[in-house]
């Protein structure tokens, strides 16, 4: 896909500051199009249409009908995505995989994005690559063990991490989850519950149960129970990644101050 894309004397592409900038990393001739962004049914969003997938639903959201913040923000993540050539070749191996209802997230989306708000180029894959994927009639542990060791032989430089979420419910305490991106509400911030993948058409695709408000505007916010009873959890990924040290934009925000 031919990319307009600025670069600076030295060649490299440069870090960006805000999602507007991120135009300049548009697809030639896509105008932004060619993208979804799957929500919860009880987002205060119109829904264009739902699918059926394998028995569950998944709610559909085309651009159109965005709100005017997610609208912008989805597309800036899109070009982020399809500018990186590590991440954009890491989504084409995942793609290759052929999964059910399968993601890369967590810190492969929300580090980019925040080395990107804070004038950087994005970091090195060198923490753990979050595959998800959704599978109810196969969800042991040892396909995801099988999953990735096919991974690590197609690159075997990348840590590679395999979840089927049709199974995690039972380890976090959670009711059944219902598809990939109902499980990552039941992740530990808002920022981190982000996924991408790379479409059969080369386009990224979104996965924001939470939206994208917080991961771009900044704000690390705990997520559900994270907020209350899970709240030590949430204190000590703050600490062990050392987020604020990292990201000195970042702003805890606290929901029960709401």
């Amino acid at each position: 896909m031919k990319m307009a894309r600025p670069t600076t004397s030295s060649g490299h592409a440069p870090a960006l500051q805000t999602a507007t900038d991120l135009n300049a990393y548009a697809p030639t001739g896509s105008a932004g199009r060619g993208f979804v962004v799957f929500v919860r049914a009880d987002d205060l969003l119109t829904l264009d249409e739902t699918r059926q997938s394998e028995g569950r639903i998944e709610y559909r959201l085309e651009t159109q009908s965005c709100s005017s913040s997610l609208m912008q923000y989805a597309l800036a993540l899109k070009k982020l995505m399809m500018a990186d050539p590590s991440r954009w070749a890491v989504l084409d191996i995942v793609r290759s995989l052929d999964l059910a209802d399968c993601w890369v997230g967590a810190g492969f989306v929300r580090d980019a994005v925040w080395d990107n708000l804070h004038g950087r180029m994005p970091s090195e894959l060198t923490a753990d690559i979050d595959v998800i994927w959704f599978g109810s009639d196969d969800s042991k542990a040892a396909k995801d063990r099988a999953l990735e060791a096919e991974l690590h032989r197609i690159r075997p430089d990348l840590n590679w991490s395999v979840k089927n979420q049709a199974r995690m419910n039972e380890r976090n305490g959670d009711a059944d989850y219902r598809s990939a991106t109902d499980a990552m509400c039941f992740w530990p911030e808002t920022a981190t519950a982000v996924a991408v993948r790379r479409s059969d058409q080369d386009q990224c695709e979104i996965a924001a149960p939470f939206g994208l408000d917080d991961l771009f505007e900044l704000r690390l916010t705990a997520a559900g129970r994270f907020a209350n009873e899970k709240r030590s959890v949430f204190l000590e990924r703050l600490e062990q990644k050392q987020w604020l040290q990292r990201y000195p934009k970042l702003r805890i925000i606290d929901r029960l101050s709401r």
